[in-house]
């Protein structure tokens, strides 16, 4: 990232040596330095561009009042900036004049801002030209752009000059008052404004008039912060100086500005100061009422009173917010610097746990407390998932502690008395099965096996669960539920999908087909047909559940916003198993962008889609594209989950594909290698997301032309995919595919012939109709029929297999593109064959795969 802190130290430090003594001052920034040190000779080479910097201006505050009022009557009718033609004034304040203006080159409206003339002391004008340099690097879709700056003379004095977007919107307060926006969507504008506040942050520029006059929100409803830098621009002393323009314009910004910002010392000023802005914005924003009344008074007693005085708790001007809501403001609020957020990204990141319910900072992280925000955003069920993983590692006591706090918990939060009691009762229920059925199996005095593992004690519950809760159905769901967690996590997703399927039927029974828990439990099971392969099934499963939260929605029933995103995320990558990239690319991208949007780039579920979107563009045959992707997913999976979580290891094997697909083998098999060392540690033998490091080791072994390491690699994948899937499930036929390629490779012909012949009938008997595995397949079988000397039969199956690709991926993907090549092959080697003649020729006129495909295509 660009230090441009030290660039401004170096600039504004060099900028007075005289230009023979320049080159040694910037050979002493060091090798080290070398990017801050080029851009600060490309200031300094700029600079001389700036006659303004040494013209004499005015001096006195006399003169700079007298000169700016005589500005102010004048500029209207007498504006003249060189490539501009001023069309009417959108708005004026204390440092001068903003006008609708039309861009000679490039045409286009913007809006110019001309600072009022003799405002600028020569120190200033040469700080606005470092801004007006910083500026126009902030590159934002929430900050408005600075398209141009410069200065004119005007007066006999500089004056500079804006270009900036023209946003057409409303400004901040009055969008969220006429479009009657809820809570929720007031706060999703705050965290947008902190992104965009912070994007400028970290490339070393402070707004320092952030106020809700300089946020519009557009058409689109999405927030625009603008006068980027403009208020930093101008020294302390040139702001007071307007003071006498008027109270109105001022006071207002007053009530805006941090407490140390007031002091006058620009040295004590640094990004919380805009964080407090941000706070006092995010209060009246929310309450309707300013953090300081400023009305009716003077300058002096209104800057002591934003120094001094403390604003009223957000909790008791407005009960009805969300009191984490509340402590989340006021803590940016805090007199105090260093009790404010460190950063925007810090205070943006608690705004999105109020959104999701979760713990926030701005609270004293204690036990009471998360558990209640884990009971209210949690499911019964996944709450008793926690106690059995707890409970394992510290026994039977610990259980109960840990039911208790739950049951205390959602005690709290529950509506009646009456849904507290039975969700109390339900908790028992729940505690008394896992005491007695799940936990006895661990138990030293009761186990009569102590070499127990996780599986046996799950296995040993799931065939005592029958007929237990006959009177008690929801119970027996969220028991179900947990016994199915604990599966999947184990790799065993056959096992966890009846129970998946036996919960969602009692919970549309006994809680109505389009409960959130109906809902949720519906998803779950969509998941659990992905992680057995059955992606048709999953297809079927996801579009049934969306129908149900439309319809709800309909009803006027409460829906979670993001049970859709990830649903729609899931379908997605179904479409992208089955070969359907048509239909997976637009659902991965916008599922990308709604989730970095409403859930932060670290979220889980936002990791999930980055990794999911690295997919797609490895299928597309893009791996550069999928590489920054998977490194963020990698990366973020690390940080958040942990690098032993199967949901990282798998990040990990995507990056190493991709990096693979371009050609860097090394880097991809040190990689999988460490991750399968964790793998085999951590995980089962036959556990998914092992097979999936495995398969990549194989195919990194193959393109670096280790051939038969890659043949050990994909058999012991064929191996444990037979026993996930069987001998027909997607992953399988894949799998199996990538080891007749190394047979071939290995020159085994007979062999080769035999697993891709069975392949093809198989991948046309089990594969989803448009998957590419058909046409591979019998590709495959036409290279082996090469190696034979049959190339009749290859011809055959070469056609086929690139009309089948061409139908399932595109012409243009790398797949039909490489059977097509095979068969041009085939057809410079043996001209006699049928297709020989029309086949070459179509390729000379630069014809792709679909050629020779006829009418069938």
């Amino acid at each position: 990232m660009t230090d441009y802190p030290t660039i401004r130290a170096h600039f504004d430090r060099l900028r007075s040596v005289p230009e023979a003594d320049r080159g040694r001052e910037l050979d002493a920034i060091g090798p080290a330095d070398d990017a801050v040190r080029r851009e600060v000779e490309s200031l300094l080479r700029s600079s001389g561009a700036w006659p303004a910097l040494d013209t004499p201006v005015v001096a006195s505050a006399a003169a700079i009042a007298d000169s700016a009022a005589a500005g102010r009557s004048a500029l209207p009718g007498l504006v003249d900036v060189p490539g501009y033609q001023c069309k009417q004034i959108l708005g004026e304040g204390g440092m001068g004049l903003v006008y609708l203006a039309e861009q000679a080159s490039p045409r286009r409206e913007v809006a110019l801002k001309v600072l009022h003339p003799g405002l600028a002391s020569g120190a200033v004008l040469r700080r606005f030209q470092l801004e007006a340099d910083l500026l126009a690097r902030l590159d934002h879709p929430g900050i408005a752009r600075v398209y141009q700056t410069g200065t004119h003379s005007t007066f006999g004095s500089p004056q500079p000059f804006f270009a900036m977007e023209l946003v057409r919107g409303k400004p901040l307060l009055e969008h969220a008052r006429e479009a009657r926006l809820d809570e929720r969507s007031r706060v999703d504008l705050l965290i947008e404004i902190c992104d965009a506040v912070g994007h400028a942050h970290q490339r070393g520029v402070i707004h320092r008039d952030l106020k809700p006059s300089n946020i519009m929100v557009d058409g689109a409803g999405r927030a625009k912060v603008l006068d980027f830098g403009v208020a930093r621009t101008l020294e302390a002393d040139t702001q007071f100086a307007t003071m006498h323009t008027g109270t109105g314009a001022l006071v207002g910004t007053l009530a805006y500005m941090s407490p140390e910002q007031l002091e006058g010392d620009p040295s004590a000023i640094d990004t919380r100061s805009d964080i407090y802005s941000i706070g006092a914005i995010a209060y009246e924003l929310l309450s309707g009422r300013a953090a300081h009344d400023l009305s009716g008074r003077s300058v002096p007693d209104a800057i002591l009173a934003v120094r001094e005085g403390v604003p009223a708790a957000l909790g008791t001007i407005a009960p009805a917010i969300d009191q984490d809501l509340a402590a989340v403001v006021m803590k940016a609020l805090a007199a105090d610097p260093a009790l404010r957020y460190p950063a925007t990204s810090a205070f943006a990141a608690d705004l999105a746990r109020v959104l999701r319910n979760e713990p926030i900072e701005a609270r004293p992280p204690s036990l009471r407390y998360r558990a209640g925000k884990f009971a209210r955003r949690n499911s019964l069920a996944v709450a008793a998932m926690c106690v059995v993983a707890l409970a394992i590692g510290a026994g039977i006591t610990a259980i109960s502690m840990s039911l208790a706090q739950a049951i205390r918990a959602q005690e709290r939060v529950a509506a009646s008395m009456e849904v507290a009691e039975r969700e109390a009762a339900a908790a028992k229920a729940i505690n008394d099965f896992l005491r007695d059925d799940l936990l006895s199996a661990v138990d030293p005095g009761r186990a009569e096996n102590r070499d127990v593992t996780m599986r046996s004690v799950v296995d040993e519950a799931s065939a005592r669960i029958g007929g237990q809760f006959d009177d008690q159905p929801i119970v027996e769901a969220s028991i179900r539920e947990t016994l199915a967690n604990v599966y999947e996590r184990l790799g065993q997703a056959g096992e966890a999908e009846p129970h998946r399927a036996r919960a969602v039927e009692l919970r549309s029974i006994h809680e109505g087909p389009t409960a959130v828990s109906t809902l949720n439990a519906r998803a779950s099971l969509s998941t659990t047909y992905m992680e057995l392969g059955r992606y048709t099934d999953a297809i079927a499963a996801i579009h049934d559940t969306l129908e149900a939260i439309d319809a709800a929605a309909s009803a006027g029933e409460a829906i979670d916003p993001g049970l859709r995103v990830r649903l729609v995320s899931s379908l997605a990558v179904a479409y992208l198993q089955i070969g359907d990239l048509d239909a997976a690319a637009p659902l991965l991208a916008d599922s990308l962008e709604a989730k970095r949007i409403d859930l932060g780039n670290d979220d889980q579920s936002t990791l999930t889609s980055i990794n999911n979107l690295a997919g797609l563009y490895v299928a597309l045959g893009r791996p550069a594209d999928a590489e920054p992707l998977y490194r963020e997913a990698f990366a973020g999976r690390r940080v958040v989950l942990g690098e032993a979580d199967p949901r990282t290891l798998t990040a990990s094997s995507g990056l190493a594909w991709a990096l693979t697909d371009l050609g860097r083998h090394d880097e991809a098999h040190e990689i999988l290698a460490d991750a399968l060392a964790i793998a085999d540690a951590r995980l089962a033998r036959a556990h998914p997301v092992r097979a999936q490091l495995i398969n990549s080791l194989g195919n990194t072994a193959t393109k670096a032309g280790r051939v038969e390491e890659a043949e050990r690699w994909f058999r012991e994948t064929v191996e444990i995919r037979r026993e996930q899937f069987g001998p027909n499930g997607l992953q399988t036929l894949l799998s199996e595919g990538n080891l007749g390629d190394v047979l071939l490779e290995l020159d085994r012909a007979d062999e080769a012939r035999a697993l891709f012949a069975d392949l093809v009938e198989r991948a046309d008997a089990h594969a989803p109709p448009k998957h590419w595995t058909r046409g591979t397949a019998r590709v495959g079988l036409g290279r082996a029929y090469v190696l034979l000397g049959d190339n009749a039969k290859a011809e055959q199956q070469f056609l086929d297999g690139v009309c089948v690709l061409v139908d399932s991926v595109g012409e243009s993907h790398p797949r039909p593109a490489r059977a097509f090549e095979h068969l041009l092959t085939l057809y410079r080697t043996d001209a006699s064959l049928p297709g020989a003649r029309a086949g070459l020729a179509a390729a000379d006129r630069g014809e792709g795969p679909a050629s020779v495909c006829g009418p069938r295509h």
